[in-house]
């Protein structure tokens, strides 16, 4: 069992079955007047003085990690690009891409709108109001339109290729990317 647990280890979030019985024993022992004076040391910046409420912390903060978008995860990003920009001697470019879903005719074409794309004609078809409701109605659409955009900047201003999980990049129009993050 030790050498199994010690085989995941290189995952973010792993735990020995008998580790996890363990501390989940321990967390459910934690008591209201536990949390509220582990409350109270935080509100006084002290440290909390129950092992039991710091351990359900620490869980807490290892799985908000792993939740994108939470601060732990935001903070974690950061300091990978951070970290990045000291091995590779700063920024020289830092770029964020927000397409407009409701005014693009390929979003709407995303969205079920019959739309003749090598035919174009920008006053034909519907007004900007049904624009906007085909968007807000499908909104897997501007997310498929979101990914296909970002997908095309990158691939042709770029050449980055992102394949799963590895990405790979070539000679685009503004030079060689050396570090990319997304």
């Amino acid at each position: 069992m030790e050498q199994k647990c010690k085989a995941l280890q290189s995952a973010w979030i792993q735990m020995c079955h008998k580790d996890f019985e363990c501390d989940g024993y321990i967390i459910n022992s934690i008591t209201v007047s536990d949390l509220k004076q582990a409350e109270k040391e935080e509100a006084e910046h002290r440290k909390i003085s129950n092992p039991r409420v710091h351990l359900l912390r620490k869980h807490v903060f290892v799985v908000s990690r792993r939740i994108m978008g939470s601060d732990n995860y935001r903070g974690q990003y950061c300091g990978f690009i951070w970290g990045t920009c000291l091995c590779l001697h700063g920024l020289s470019l830092w770029m964020t891409i927000n397409p407009s879903d409701t005014h693009d005719p390929v979003a709407q074409v995303f969205a079920g709108e019959q739309i003749n794309m090598d035919e174009f004609f920008p006053d034909a078809g519907p007004d900007s109001n049904r624009w906007a409701q085909n968007i807000a109605k499908d909104p897997f659409a501007a997310v498929k339109y979101f990914f296909f955009i970002i997908k095309a900047v990158l691939s042709t201003l770029f050449q980055i290729d992102v394949r799963g999980n590895r990405v790979h990049s070539g000679m685009g129009m503004l030079g060689h990317i050396s570090g990319y993050f997304a």
